[in-house]
């Protein structure tokens, strides 16, 4: 990871849209520690639980119970490095049922009733290079309510009948005897998008002057060829400024009832939902659709307003329901389906203060096939290098986590801050874009700052489709121009 020249610098690495697309190619990459900014908040930061949790500002978080018992887990509220997948996870209560969610909960709780992270009721089980299929069928055979499934390459979700059955009877210790060390036992994160309430106060659009994208578009405008798979909770395909970026996918024949193309799924004609499990990934959220727009809504169509790239593709993968939450477990199926759809970058406007081995091997697949991963550094104004959120933390070459700026070019207050964990920040204070159902609308947060840069990188990836990956991250993170923090 790029690490920035001096941790004391008072610098700002602003997006320039204009040195994207020219030689030499220069990216904005924000490696700032302001650190009067992180002395004053570290000492009752690091303290509070919802620093680290699952849930942003943004979520809708249940009241719990009267007397809900915590959970015993590592102590990951107060050193977010203690736990890793191999430490046992031994939940003894605290089980919370929410029935508007995919999966059940159990929930780590301070005695405050803050939420630390939400976990389904099954575990993830990841053996890499080795296929545990054998050993785990072979014990289903004395253990008939285990239900074992293959979600990924080496991957399996093991869940038992019961509610409380999965998390509370042992069963992570006698599969980690069984497996030993050549497989890790984890919860299934619940992973939450990101954003943060509207803030009206900024002008339509800015982000597009901020980054020079005028300036840029007199090279380029479109990217055609490039594909933006927008994992998030779907994409309104018949919104106005949409409709003819989420296009049919080549093979696939709408209503055939058959899987054409041979890729699993049958009529995905414009992806997957893999809340509800089938071809109809529409948003009913918004927070998806919200960023699909800034990344690729029309532009020069004489409606509403323009994405950073002006034609692009984009694939709809909804795994986020309705209220923006989704699994990790989900999460690694909507990775596969992105991998095995040949997209090119991958926009995570979401994260989940959990690590995931599990889902750490499906982002270094997509590393490996040559797929970028644009991801949002999260909402907590808080430094990612002591409370890290996933997947923008993991330590791969084809990250890119993105903080948020605001109007004036500052550092949003919501946003998420690290010299060595956040390679660059855009703008991502009240951006306006598309909406439910076919309007548009004032979001905030780092969500909407990853999907500036994801638009940008289309855009350099069309301009520059030779260029290795290794030249496309050095010319984004190694090449910068400096403005002071301020902004001016």
């Amino acid at each position: 990871m790029y690490s920035p020249n001096s941790s004391d610098s008072h610098q700002l690495e602003k997006l320039n849209f204009v040195k994207i697309i020219q030689k030499p190619l220069f990216f904005v990459v924000f490696l700032y520690v302001f650190l009067t900014f992180v002395l004053s908040r570290f000492e009752h930061e690091a303290l509070s639980p919802s620093l680290t949790g699952t849930f942003h500002p943004s979520a809708q978080v249940p009241q719990l119970p009267a007397g809900t018992p915590a959970v015993a887990l590592p102590a990951v509220g107060k050193d977010a490095e203690a736990f890793r997948p191999n430490d046992r996870w031994r939940p003894e209560a605290g089980l919370v049922e929410w029935e508007d969610f995919k999966y059940r909960y159990v929930l780590a709780v301070e005695v405050d009733g803050r939420i630390l992270h939400a976990v389904a009721n099954h575990l993830v089980i990841h053996s890499p290079g080795e296929d545990m299929g054998g050993l785990l069928r072979e014990w289903a055979d004395d253990a008939p309510d285990l239900r074992a499934e293959r979600i990924a390459e080496s991957t399996y979700l093991a869940s038992w009948s019961g509610v409380e059955a999965s998390l509370r009877e042992g069963h992570a210790d006698r599969l980690q005897a069984l497996l030993g060390a050549r497989a890790t036992i984890e919860p299934d994160w619940i992973v939450q998008s990101l954003r943060t309430p509207n803030d009206p106060r900024f002008p339509a659009q800015y982000h597009l002057s901020d980054i020079f994208a005028p300036g840029g578009w007199a090279v380029r405008t479109d990217a055609p060829g490039i594909t933006v798979a927008v994992l998030d909770s779907g994409i309104r395909r018949t919104h106005p400024d949409l409709v003819d970026r989420v296009r049919p996918r080549p093979g696939e024949i709408a209503g055939t009832g058959r899987d054409d193309d041979g890729n699993g799924f049958i009529d995905d004609l414009f992806g997957w939902d893999f809340v509800d499990n089938n071809n109809d990934p529409d948003d009913i959220q918004g927070h998806g659709t919200h960023v699909a727009g800034i990344i690729g809504a029309a532009g020069n169509n004489s409606k509403g307003g323009s994405g950073v790239a002006w034609d692009v593709t984009l694939l709809t993968v909804r795994f986020l329901d309705a209220q923006g939450r989704g699994a990790t477990s989900d999460e690694i199926r909507a990775l596969n389906y992105a991998l095995a759809s040949g997209v090119h970058i991958v926009n995570a406007s979401y994260g989940t203060g959990g690590f995931s081995e599990a889902a750490r091997a499906r982002y270094a697949a997509l590393g490996e096939a040559g797929i970028w991963v644009v991801a949002a550094a999260g909402n907590d104004a808080v430094d990612t290098r002591r409370f890290p959120i996933y997947p923008a933390g993991f330590d791969l070459e084809n990250i890119l986590s993105v903080g948020a700026t605001n109007a004036t070019g500052e550092v949003a207050g919501f946003s998420n801050f690290g010299a060595e964990t956040v390679d660059l920040f855009a703008p991502g204070a009240g951006l306006l874009s598309t909406s439910m159902p076919d309007s548009y609308e004032i979001r905030s947060g780092t969500s909407q700052a990853a999907a500036v840069v994801a638009g940008a990188l289309a855009l350099l990836l069309a301009e520059y489709p030779a260029l290795p990956p290794s030249e496309v991250r050095a010319r984004i993170v190694d090449r910068v121009r400096f403005s002071p923090a301020t902004g001016c």
